[in-house]
């Protein structure tokens, strides 16, 4: 008990000068640059753009949902690469050298001539630019300051997320109306170069290699028994569940402002729906992560799928006006959940050397679930003229995931 009171003791928000530690400056650090990383920018700028897309160039949703099985597939691809390098060479040198390199790639975006190869091929390179911008980045680096306040930090590391959600719709939305959507993509980036390089290059640290926390007392993954952690049942699990919660993840991010137009919305209106998901998607993070502390992984997560797989399933029988904002805030909880969650599980069971590589392998399997959403969910809409078939889906695999976390084998903690 002395011993796990003098490791909360280290991890409270101040020293004993009276300045901020360095693993909360950390943690800091990564929720600004999460704000404009390319987890807000591609995938919520995605659903706000596509109507102006589909305006200016007559693109059909199905066409449009191509593009969001593109960038899924590159995130895919680019989790895996990036978990490797970032574990390999560390986050700090990594993510000052992604930051204008992402940045770039983004405002190219404004250049697009209405050509369908051109609209998928920037969204296989945009995330490949932002290579160590995604959560794993960020995650690896404030989890390995943390262990009895792990949950709370971690949510306030990716608290950046649902920070942008909420903010970033609008932002771009009144961009494209006042300049043009093409400005909108050059003025963007440039926020997003503005606003991360100096908060990474003042506050990011990473842990030093003999901080306690550099492995998990369960069961840390060495460089030995690294391809161990295949064939653990743990893992596998994580990995189907997050199969799962890209699907959903896709269908309602890319789709939303779309969705609530189709059961009577006006634009405006979806936006500010899109924005109440950024909202919640906060207030999601820090419950789920202030629970993860003190309440059973197969309890919490489970709960909160099962409560947005109800609200998904009312959204596809057409809810709107008020009942949407109500489901808009269950999305965004559970949207804030996943990521958080993701950091957790992985930091808890399989420790922090290869922190950056799993979280890389399972990030990369929820967004090939995200791309077989776009392109199912896109189809199916120009098929029967409906989002129905493709919100029952994302519902489906909501219970999906709160089936198989909660019957995941979960090692308990050792005492400190």
């Amino acid at each position: 008990m002395e011993i796990a009171i003098r490791q909360r003791d280290a991890e409270s928000l101040f020293a004993e000068n009276g300045s901020l530690r360095p693993g909360w400056k950390t943690a800091i650090a990564s929720m600004v640059c999460l704000i404009v990383s390319p987890s807000v920018l591609a995938p919520l700028s995605f659903g706000v753009f596509s109507p102006y897309l589909r305006d200016a160039f007559g693109w059909s949703v199905g066409e449009i949902g191509r593009g969001v099985a593109a960038m899924s597939i590159s995130v895919m691809i680019t989790s895996l690469i990036s978990g490797f390098i970032i574990d390999r060479f560390g986050v700090r040198r990594v993510v000052l050298i992604c930051i204008p390199v992402f940045s770039i790639g983004f405002a190219m975006m404004g250049l697009q001539d209405g050509s369908q190869w051109q609209f998928l091929l920037a969204w296989l390179l945009v995330p490949l630019l932002g290579l160590g911008l995604w959560p794993g980045a960020w995650g690896k680096a404030t989890a390995g300051w943390f262990d009895t306040r792990l949950g709370l930090a971690m949510a306030i590391a990716t608290l950046g997320v649902g920070i942008g959600a909420a903010t970033m719709p609008f932002v771009i939305h009144n961009l494209a109306d006042a300049l043009g959507w093409r400005m909108a993509y050059f003025s963007t980036s440039l926020i997003a170069v503005l606003v991360a390089f100096p908060m990474a290059y003042i506050w990011l640290r990473e842990a030093p290699a003999e901080s306690p926390h550099e492995a998990s007392p369960n069961a840390a993954v060495s460089d030995r028994i690294f391809f161990a952690a295949f064939r653990d049942i743990r893992l596998i699990c994580l990995c189907l569940a997050f199969l799962a919660l890209g699907w959903f993840s896709a269908v309602l991010l890319a789709n939303l402002v779309m969705i609530l137009e189709s059961n009577g919305m006006t634009r405006e209106q979806a936006v500010i729906a899109q924005s109440v998901v950024g909202i919640s998607t906060i207030c999601g993070r820090v419950l789920c992560g202030w629970l993860l502390d003190r309440v059973a992984f197969r309890i919490v997560v489970p709960a909160f799928c099962l409560a947005c797989a109800a609200a998904v399933a009312v959204l596809a029988g057409g809810a709107s006006g008020g009942a949407a904002l109500v489901i808009a805030v269950f999305v965004g909880m559970m949207i804030g959940a996943e990521i958080d969650v993701l950091g957790f599980a992985i930091q808890r069971q399989f420790g922090r050397v290869r922190f950056a590589t799993l979280f890389g392998l399972i990030f990369a399997l929820f967004h090939f679930g995200g791309a077989l959403g776009g392109i199912i969910s896109g189809n199916l809409h120009d098929m029967t003229g409906s989002f129905t078939q493709a919100l029952l889906s994302a519902s489906g695999g909501l219970v999906f995931a709160a089936i198989i976390l909660g019957l995941m084998p979960w090692a308990p903690r050792k005492p400190a």
